[in-house]
């Protein structure tokens, strides 16, 4: 008689057994959502830093465009908190309005064409513009122009940003290029 094969097949399996794939979905899974959790983690990080990036360039541009409009303009028309308006001596006139999420800067020319630059304000900062007097070093009036930001508190959460109490300051109607004398 031949010997019994059922024996011999149990002990020469090929195969896994159901709990081995369990455990081994188990820990796949397990690494799966762990990884799924710090990529969304990293891309929410690349996403704050690329708005606070934004926001300080939008900041930059828009003290170096007012210095440079204050510098050149002869006179402050109009300052309230929510407009300023300057006079240049060619005519030109430059308008800043404060929206509730934006800076609009206005630039009338005297053949009517009108060109429109629009700074938006980070989240949760509001500003106003002021007119200052006597601050000014340079050869003009002595009087200066200031944005000034303020981020809001959350409820819950003080303001602790970068543009708590930031102010932007432009003195009017000055040079601020040195000017170069020729040397006999």
């Amino acid at each position: 008689m031949k010997p019994s094969t059922k024996s011999s097949k149990r002990s020469r399996r090929s195969g896994y057994s159901l709990i081995e794939c369990i455990v081994f979905l188990t820990a796949v899974s397990i690494i799966l959502g762990l990884s799924a959790t710090l990529i969304h983690n990293l891309l929410k990080l690349d996403r704050t830093d690329r708005q606070r990036a934004d926001a300080a360039e939008m900041v930059a541009s828009l003290g170096q465009t007012l210095r440079n409009d204050a510098h050149a303009s002869t006179k402050a028309v109009e300052v309230t908190a929510a407009k300023i308006s300057l006079a240049f001596d060619d005519g030109r006139a430059v308008v800043y309005q404060v929206e509730p999420t934006r800076i609009v800067r206005t630039l009338k020319r005297p053949d009517k064409s009108t060109h429109y630059d629009v700074f938006n304000l980070p989240r949760r900062v509001s500003a106003k513009l002021e007119k200052r007097g006597g601050t000014g070093s340079g050869t003009g009036s002595g009087e200066s122009l200031a944005i000034v930001l303020d981020e809001k508190d959350e409820p819950g959460r003080a303001a602790d940003g970068p543009y708590r109490k930031f102010s932007i300051e432009a003195n009017l109607a000055t040079d601020p290029r040195p000017t170069l004398e020729a040397k006999p």
